[in-house]
């Protein structure tokens, strides 16, 4: 394994971190909304799980938590940049 190899692998394993962080932290939030609001409103059966898509619409559609979406999108996005650069460069002809 070459160096150039071994710092790409180590460069996205560090940013898996960070996404899955994101994204655990993203599912927080969500469910301690869906959590409150099924608190809230004692229901029927399905109470808990319609809670937990208005909190999934309702996460996306709140400003409050644009640095954590924002985060997650670019995290993505390098996540992709990455794995398609190393991709690239094990297709190649050595």
């Amino acid at each position: 394994m070459g160096t150039g190899n071994l710092i790409s692998l180590i460069l996205l394993g560090l940013v898996f971190l960070a996404w899955a962080a994101s994204m655990f932290q993203m599912l927080g939030v969500i469910w301690r909304a869906a959590e409150a609001r099924t608190a809230e409103e004692p229901g029927g059966l399905f109470t808990g799980t319609a809670n937990r898509w208005r909190a999934y619409w309702a996460f996306f559609r709140d400003p409050g938590q644009r640095r954590l979406k924002v985060r997650i999108l670019v995290l993505t996005g390098l996540l992709v940049i990455l794995i398609l650069a190393r991709s690239a460069g094990s297709l190649q002809v050595q």
